[in-house]
């Protein structure tokens, strides 16, 4: 389904934007993610936040790397690992 609608929007040089939990679908499928990571906020709420050394994207040849073009080998588990406390 969603080879169909890349290739649709493709042809049709159309832009979408789909939201996914499913990493692996994103992977085989996004040339951008950007994962959203719930934080706490007051009173026992949670907000979403971006980090932008996160975020991945196809390179021109179509693999998967970091805002400062770092190959990442294995986007699932680099998504899915908790963020250093470095970086919080």
């Amino acid at each position: 389904c969603l080879r169909v609608l890349r290739d649709e929007l493709v042809s049709l040089q159309r832009t979408a934007i789909i939201v996914s939990h499913d990493i692996s679908l994103a992977v085989d499928f996004a040339d951008l993610i950007v994962p959203i990571e719930l934080m706490p906020h007051t009173a026992g709420n949670r907000i979403g936040t971006i980090d932008e050394n996160r975020i991945l994207h196809r390179d021109t040849e179509g693999r998967m790397v970091t805002t400062t073009g770092e190959f990442v080998g294995d986007p699932g588990g680099y998504l899915s690992s908790p963020l250093p406390d470095s970086v919080h």
